[in-house]
């Protein structure tokens, strides 16, 4: 047999404080089973045979080694031959190697917890194909995926998601549409995952949440590292979500849901899917007793910055399988509550962050037929992105505390100094008002969004912001002026009563509401543009300030406008009707 490299848990580590290796056999794993550097292959079945002997009969001998050996298999097609049989009972048998290992380690604190972790996913993955109605189906699949690869372990981990988020809607009704060789009820009436791979208890299942709880810390690391890899864990959530959802404990509903969000982090499509699903239903099924946004807390100020550089890192993502659409939907939550808590000067550089992303969205290249889903993606995230503002500014129960009110004060102060919200919401508003081949680009209920969100945006700023320091920013203040003459211009353009007349006053409204959180009020000469239908520029800054000499309420940006409206051979000549005033006309 063909010696491998020794890995770092061989090196001597394996008796290392925690941490002291993590980056060091955290870069051997993904190098070997994700870069493939080295001999990464399989072994002999027999080799095989002998590791699972190892790990039924003599688990206190089972080395890395063995670990690495099994790993090498389940990566391949012997994942379906060899590791989905009934007598191996390897569920229960890797349950036993890492309560045995996490005596004396947390989980993942050495290279051993890692591979026995792994694998024990890997065998649930190999256990929800194979009792899909239609397994060859799937098989067929995978080996399309994988283009003839010896490793498909990426393509079982995104094929069992993507059959998870199919059983997914509504998933607290599904218990009965799986067969028994999925789900079985045991003696004592828990349920029973897997059975005919020995079986994933509830007691498993509170095990490994408990467990993963403890280096909460770590687990983002490590699913920093290999989510590129696809190492399906979200089919492992959605298997230990199953039992936790039955134990009625509301504090492991939420440390599930915890791990989840950090998990959406990282995870890429159609894993990151699945978390936010899963998130979601953990959401609803949480006592109607217990606030739905409240945040467990970080292990330390580490953690938290830990966190929000994934979520930066995420936002900057150009990745493929990476979305930023749906990353606000819960992550940011917890990661600003984290952050405030702890944090706080890290608050306006974080929501600067998700602003950021709307230009950047907007400003990238491509061709002319994807600037229509560009402009959409950019104003859907953009609304999600003032709702999810809304939501972290709408938990006030830590803002109760004069202290924490008087940081919240400060940070949003600070955000609002340094990022231009008014302009994004103006940018919102006129794509709002732009037209397509079937009416208007964005729809009713898009728009409806963008006002539920401008306007509880407006309700949640009133509590936090220093208004009368926002009322002094010049940017802002000329930035609500120019919008607000545009629309007034587009106002006198459009037909009383056509739906896009209609909807640029909606967006005026909004603009008011707005304006009303920085205490801009318009400003009477502003509503004054140049009648010149040659002009080019007809609000100009400040607006339209000469007046007519005769009638003095007809306006112009200049006197060689007026001159040129006053003539007759222009369009609607202004002279008839001051002729008609019969006033003296003004000397040219």
């Amino acid at each position: 047999m063909e010696l491998h490299p020794p890995s770092p848990a061989e090196c001597g580590c394996a008796d290392a404080k925690p941490h002291k290796c993590l980056v060091e056999f955290v870069l051997h794993y993904v190098g070997l089973f994700g870069l493939h550097k080295g001999n990464w292959e399989p072994e002999s079945v027999e080799e095989l045979e002998r590791c699972f002997r190892m790990v039924r009969e003599n688990k206190d001998q089972v080395t890395v080694s063995e670990l690495e050996t099994m790993m090498r298999s389940a990566r391949t097609w012997q994942l379906f031959e060899h590791f989905s049989r009934d007598s191996l009972d390897l569920i229960p048998n890797l349950m036993q190697l890492l309560k045995a290992h996490c005596k004396d380690n947390w989980l993942f604190h050495h290279y051993y917890g890692l591979l026995c972790f792994q694998l024990l996913t890997n065998v649930m993955l190999a256990g929800v194909i194979n009792c899909s109605s239609e397994p060859e189906n799937a098989f067929n699949e995978i080996r399309k995926r994988s283009r003839g690869s010896l490793d498909i372990a990426r393509h079982v981990a995104a094929y069992s998601a993507m059959m998870a988020l199919g059983l997914h809607p509504p998933i607290r009704h599904h218990e009965d549409r799986f067969s028994s060789s999925f789900l079985a009820e045991g003696q004592r009436g828990e349920y029973v995952i897997l059975p005919g791979l020995g079986g994933f208890l509830e007691e498993d299942a509170l095990w490994l949440l408990n467990a993963l709880w403890e280096i909460r810390d770590t687990f983002c690391v490590f699913g920093n590292a290999i989510s590129v890899m696809m190492p399906g864990w979200a089919v492992l959530f959605t298997i230990m979500w199953y039992c936790v959802k039955r134990m009625g404990s509301t504090t492991s509903l939420m440390k599930l849901r915890n791990l989840l969000l950090r998990y959406a982090l990282t995870a890429f499509e159609p894993e990151f899917q699945l978390v936010v699903d899963l998130i979601s239903d953990i959401e609803e099924y949480i006592p109607s007793t217990t606030r739905r946004d409240e945040e467990l807390p970080p292990v330390n100020t580490q953690d938290v910055e830990l966190m929000i550089r994934m979520f930066k890192n995420r936002l900057d993502s150009e990745k493929q399988g990476r979305s930023q659409k749906n990353v606000l939907y819960s992550p940011f939550a917890m990661i600003y509550h984290n952050a405030f808590t702890t944090v706080p000067d890290r608050v306006p550089p974080l929501l600067a962050a998700v602003v950021e992303c709307v230009w950047k969205t907007l400003g990238k290249a491509g061709p002319v037929p994807a600037l229509r889903e560009r402009i959409l993606e950019a104003f859907d995230y953009a609304v999600n992105s003032i709702l999810s503002m809304c939501s972290v500014l709408a938990q006030g129960e830590y803002l109760k505390n004069l202290k924490s009110k008087h940081t919240a004060v400060i940070v949003w102060t600070k955000f609002l100094q340094d990022v231009n919200m008014i302009e994004l919401i103006g940018r919102l508003c006129s794509i709002s008002v732009v037209s397509s081949g079937n009416g208007l680009l964005i729809s009713h209920e898009a728009f409806g969004l963008l006002v539920k969100s401008t306007s509880s945006f407006r309700n949640s700023l009133e509590g936090v912001a220093q208004i009368h320091e926002l009322c002094d920013l010049n940017d802002p203040r000329h930035t609500w002026d120019k919008v607000l003459r545009y629309m007034d211009l587009q106002l006198s353009i459009y037909p009383l009563g056509s739906l896009i007349h209609h909807r640029i006053c909606a967006c005026r409204s909004i603009w008011f509401n707005i304006g009303a959180v920085f205490q801009f009020k318009q400003v009477a000469y502003q509503q004054h543009r140049c009648m010149n239908s040659r002009c080019s520029d007809p609000l100009p800054d400040g607006g339209a300030q000469y007046v007519c000499m005769r009638c003095y309420w007809v306006h112009y940006c200049s006197r060689r406008c007026q001159s040129i409206h006053w003539g007759s051979t222009c369009v609607g000549a202004h002279h008839e009707e001051c002729i008609d005033l019969k006033v003296p006309g003004p000397k040219h």
